[in-house]
């Protein structure tokens, strides 16, 4: 039988989940200690609403900037307006989208977040010069997925390994 450890250090998504809940979790404490317990996964919304001005975005748009999918976007703006801090309105010019705009308490709780925000992204900057330009390198994989999935790269590797033709092309 195979020794498949070396499966732990090979695969990127091993890896990659492995940094990615670390980093939540201190995340998630780091906000709680400042009194921000919900905001985790609302800050790169709300910066990125704020940086619009009074211009409305769609929850596709804030979810292609932020290249997260637009179904958990969708769930985190639905909570955000819960929470009162985005107003969504219909869009006049289709009823199926949501315009979304930042409500004063959203932007309160940005100017109270900043100095927090600050602090981060110092230390985002750091431990990229550290990790020796690991934001390029997750710009690049993403980019590289983007070209071609890794369920098509994968399948290639198997017909390849099998010498048949990948199933459906």
């Amino acid at each position: 039988m195979s020794d498949f450890r070396w499966i732990a250090d090979a695969s990127i998504t091993t890896r990659m989940r492995s940094v990615l809940e670390r980093l939540q979790s201190e995340n998630a404490q780091i906000y709680a200690a400042h009194g921000f317990d919900s905001f985790n996964n609302w800050i790169a919304p709300l910066v990125l609403l704020a940086s619009s001005g009074d211009a409305p975005m769609t929850a596709a748009r804030i979810a292609k900037a932020l290249r997260v999918s637009a179904p958990t976007m969708s769930q985190t703006l639905r909570d955000m307006t819960t929470a009162g801090l985005v107003t969504a309105t219909d869009d006049p010019e289709d009823k199926r989208r949501k315009r979304l705009r930042l409500t004063a308490a959203g932007r309160n709780a940005l100017v109270e977040i900043e100095p927090l925000l600050d602090a981060y992204l110092g230390v985002s900057e750091d431990l990229d010069r550290e990790a020796g330009g690991l934001l390029r390198a997750i710009d690049a994989l993403a980019d590289a997925l983007d070209r071609r999935s890794l369920t098509d790269r994968v399948a290639d590797k198997l017909a390849a390994q099998s010498g048949t033709r990948p199933a459906g092309r």
